[in-house]
This record gives C-alpha cells, sequence and structure tokens, in this order.
C-alpha cells in the first residue's frame, strides 16, 4: 500500500536532484572555459599591441658621451675584440681599451689585410700576399710566410688557424699552430670542381673545419 509508494516516490526524488547537479557542474565548466579564452585573447592581444608599438618607436636624438683621435684616415678597419677594439690597417694592428688606449699594436706591410676573430685569438693576413700573423689578446704570438698567394683565413678559439693557398688550379688548405708553425694538416681542393674557397671557418677548439666554395 502506502509505504511502496512513498519508497518509489522518494527514490524518483532522488535520481532528478541529481540531474540539475550535474548541469550545473557544466554550466560552471563552461563559464571558466570562456573566462580563460577571454584571458588569452586579451594577452594575445595586449602582446600584438606592445608589438606594434615597439616597432614604430623612434628615436629622436642621440648623445654622444666621448670621442677618440685616430691618425690614419679612412683606411683604418675595427673590429670587436674581446673586452676592446681591434684596429688595423696596411701598416699594422692594435687592440684599443674602450677609451681608446693602446694595450699592445703590431707593424708589418699588407696590401690588402682582413682580419678574422674567434675568442681572444685572432689572425690577419695579406689577402694575394704571403704574410700573416696570429695574435691573442696579450699581442702578437707567431708571424707566417708562405710560398703561395693566400687566398682566405680563419681561426679557432685556441689560436689554431689555417689558410687557403693557391697553388695552381688547386687551393691547398695549410693548418699553422698560434706561434705560426705550419702543422702537418693540409687539405686540397680542387677549384675546377669545388670552386674558389669563399669563405672557411673553424671550430673553437680547431678540431672543426667548414669551407664555402663557389664559382
Amino acid at each position: 500500500g502506502p509505504a511502496p509508494r512513498g519508497m518509489a516516490g522518494g527514490l524518483a526524488v532522488a535520481r532528478q536532484s541529481g540531474k540539475p547537479s550535474e548541469r550545473k557542474k557544466r554550466h560552471i565548466n563552461r563559464k571558466r572555459l570562456v573566462r580563460l579564452i577571454a584571458v588569452v585573447l586579451l594577452l594575445t592581444a595586449a602582446l600584438v599591441f606592445l608589438i606594434r608599438a615597439l616597432s614604430r618607436r623612434r628615436f629622436t636624438g642621440a648623445e654622444l658621451l666621448d670621442t677618440i683621435e685616430q691618425s690614419g684616415g679612412s683606411s683604418l678597419d675595427y673590429l670587436r675584440f674581446d673586452d676592446g677594439i681591434l684596429r688595423y690597417s696596411r701598416n699594422g694592428a692594435a687592440l684599443l681599451k674602450t677609451d681608446g688606449k693602446e694595450l699592445w699594436n703590431i707593424g708589418y706591410s699588407y696590401e690588402d689585410p682582413k682580419a678574422k676573430l674567434q675568442g681572444s685569438c685572432g689572425i690577419i693576413a695579406d689577402i694575394g700576399g704571403t704574410g700573416a700573423c696570429i695574435f691573442s689578446k696579450d699581442g702578437i704570438t707567431g708571424a707566417i710566410e708562405t710560398n703561395q698567394p693566400i687566398l682566405n683565413l680563419a681561426v679557432s678559439g685556441n689560436g689554431t688557424a689555417v689558410l687557403a693557398l693557391e697553388d695552381g688550379l688547386t687551393s691547398l688548405l695549410q693548418f699553422y699552430d698560434r706561434s705560426g708553425k705550419k702543422l702537418d694538416i693540409s687539405a686540397t681542393l680542387e677549384m675546377a670542381l669545388s670552386g674558389f674557397p669563399m669563405d672557411i671557418a673553424l671550430s673553437p677548439d680547431g678540431n672543426g673545419l667548414t669551407v664555402a666554395a663557389g664559382a
């Protein structure tokens, strides 16, 4: 009689009372998702606005902090080297502090000097000539005199150097230690096949060599 109907009615109410709770959870999750998407969109818009503002920024002036008088005219070249500045020309090279004071200088006579730097070591060679010198932040470490014209050059972080030398129809890649001593390490490129050595580079430890060749 009445007891079973009451139990059935109670069960029906219990089942119905669970459905609104699940819908409420789904509604809350949707609200959280919408809020998250809105936050992401706002952050993206702010980032785009910042990038555009920075790209449109223009400098209207500059302040000259200091000047350094250097002789030699327009034939001088400068490169950032270690904590200073390497200045080199046809007649020699010098390492300068940022205030212009010379730390060291070396003299040579190169018609077409070219410099390569890596770490605290560097090399300057006379392209088309036969002379080169290796140096560190403390000064010259070695001089090189070749029998063939120099085509290109590279140096590693430990002072090992390589020169690309013109040898008839081939290019000889000859290695040297930091004192300028020729090493028993060399390679030959057939320029008719491989092309002219446009650029060469050594790894920091001097164990890897990369050659870019072209016609």
